[in-house]
């Protein structure tokens, strides 16, 4: 089996991202399934044109989509993704979309094939830092989640497909009120969701 994680460049004022940081410190097999690992820049559109052509090439079983969300308190698994770039800060080259579809025409919103049902509470019952967030945002994240599920689930390859946000890392942060979590935690809680999906798979899972 083959798994697709991707993490973003840094944004904005910050000179890291917790997303691509975190990928460092993945291995490259998991239980002898190979991970393929990405940085994808923070643009409208071309962050998926990088993405595209690894799903192409190595159709993975799994895809999971990292990304900063500032002022989480942990890790957030997105629920689903909508039909709307509306962000109000610029991507890294400058654009800024208002109010305007990604897929002109395409679904109002498209939902993770990742079998949360069971995956959520495993989480809690680990006492794991682990929520369900049910807004990805309308910027570049949910961009490209939203153009991951919408291609892939043409097709009729069975794919676990999802995006999975960060908070700061700890020192990343100069203030108590910034919510934060070390690397390691990070590293740890990504690894344990890899494994509950690998599982999900192998055992033939639906998905929800």
């Amino acid at each position: 089996m083959t798994v697709l994680m991707s993490g973003f460049e840094p944004f904005n004022h910050d000179t890291r991202n917790p997303s691509e940081e975190v990928l460092k410190q993945l291995p490259d097999m998991l239980n002898g399934h190979s991970l393929i690992k990405v940085v994808l820049p923070v643009v409208y559109e071309r962050a998926y044109e990088v993405l595209k052509p690894l799903i192409v090439d190595h159709q993975p079983d799994i895809i999971v989509l990292l990304g900063l969300a500032a002022g989480r308190q942990g890790v957030s698994v997105e629920r689903i993704a909508i039909n709307c770039m509306d962000g109000a800060l610029a991507d890294n080259h400058g654009t800024c979309h208002r109010h305007q579809a990604i897929i002109p025409n395409g679904p109002d919103g498209l939902f993770t094939t990742y079998p949360l049902d069971r995956l959520m509470p495993r989480a809690k019952e680990a006492k794991l830092p682990i929520t369900l967030s049910n807004t990805a945002g309308t910027f570049v994240c949910n961009e490209t989640m939203y153009r991951v599920l919408y291609e892939t689930q043409k097709s009729t390859k069975k794919t676990y497909a999802g995006f999975i946000h960060l908070p700061y890392l700890d020192d990343q942060v100069n203030d108590e009120k910034t919510p934060s979590m070390n690397l390691e935690t990070i590293k740890d809680t990504l690894l344990w969701i890899l494994h509950e999906l690998l599982d999900e798979y192998q055992n033939g899972g639906h998905n929800d």
